[in-house]
């Protein structure tokens, strides 16, 4: 196998590794990736040690474009990325990891494409919907919306996601710096903290440290335990979605237009007026991703 991504801090010390082997993405730390080259599983790649450290280098006979230098891209980076609704400005190393995901992807299955966004498979997508079903239904329950809506709005952010989740499942809260979007229904943090503070969900009301007046590194990486949690991550989605709606209601009744709301979940909840347009992407969740997610939380 071969890197093909490397992750790094804003001091560019590489941290983590993305290899290509034989159709399957794998995500190394430092540890691991120096293990993985001692045992000579990678091609092109050598250790050097040093009294701070060992650290991996490219072999001279590698281009200058595989070399480690050329395919790193910053944390902050990878995570500004992923939070864009629409895939259009990558940095030329991630269209490349990308063109490498789609290749892949394209051979295990079939597939979605979310607007503006790259393939997922459908497989990857249902096992995640029905393994948080119960909290799909308890969520709806408990703020009193549609299930399916929020199954919807849950493919679209999954299938969004799919070609870093592994990424991101590796690296976990390790390099939460910023406003970052978290879990399967891509729950922002500042998001999350707001809606703590309205008291429109608190996922643990006997922490005396929520909600956080100010989100500050520590403040992020602390409130990332609770926002990742599936089931809170999917109770945050439902409390949002009921944060719209009510914002929403003196002007315009949502719930009888459920693409303006599946719109609204990814703009933001906006300025409240009588004449809101869905844009591509919510009409997709609706027109598309609704039935799917009802067929699929129906099944016996």
């Amino acid at each position: 196998m071969q890197f093909i991504l490397t992750i790094t801090n804003t001091n560019r010390k590489n941290l983590f590794f993305v290899a290509n082997d034989s159709q399957v993405f794998s995500v190394f730390s430092l540890l691991e990736a120096l293990s993985e080259v001692f045992k000579n599983n990678v091609d092109n790649t050598y250790i050097v040690n040093r009294k701070t450290g060992s650290y991996l280098r490219t072999k001279p006979s590698v281009s200058k474009e595989n070399e480690l230098e050329s395919i790193s891209i910053s944390a902050p980076s990878l995570f500004l990325a992923i939070d864009n609704t629409y895939a259009v400005n990558y940095p030329p190393i991630l269209k490349r990891y990308i063109d490498s995901y789609i290749n892949v992807t394209k051979n295990n299955g079939s597939y979605i494409t979310p607007v503006g966004g790259h393939i997922a498979l459908i497989k990857n997508i249902k096992r995640k919907i029905l393994d948080n079903k119960k909290h799909i239904f308890d969520s709806a329950d408990y703020f009193n919306i549609d299930p399916y809506l929020i199954g919807a709005i849950l493919i679209d952010e999954i299938a969004r996601l799919a070609p870093f989740e592994n990424i991101i499942d590796k690296i976990g809260g390790s390099l939460v710096g910023r406003n970052i979007s978290v879990g399967l229904a891509q729950i922002k943090l500042q998001t999350a903290n707001d809606l703590i503070i309205k008291e429109i969900y608190n996922p643990n009301i006997k922490d005396k440290k929520l909600p956080f007046l100010k989100l500050d590194n520590e403040a992020r990486k602390y409130l990332y335990q609770y926002v990742n949690n599936p089931k809170h991550n999917i109770f945050f989605a439902g409390a949002f979605i009921k944060y719209i709606i009510d914002f929403w209601s003196a002007y315009f009744d949502l719930p009888k237009h459920t693409e303006i709301i599946a719109t609204l979940y990814h703009q933001g909840y906006g300025k409240p007026h009588n004449n809101p347009k869905p844009n591509e992407r919510g009409k997709q969740i609706i027109d598309e991703f609704y039935p799917i997610a009802k067929k699929w939380l129906t099944e016996k």
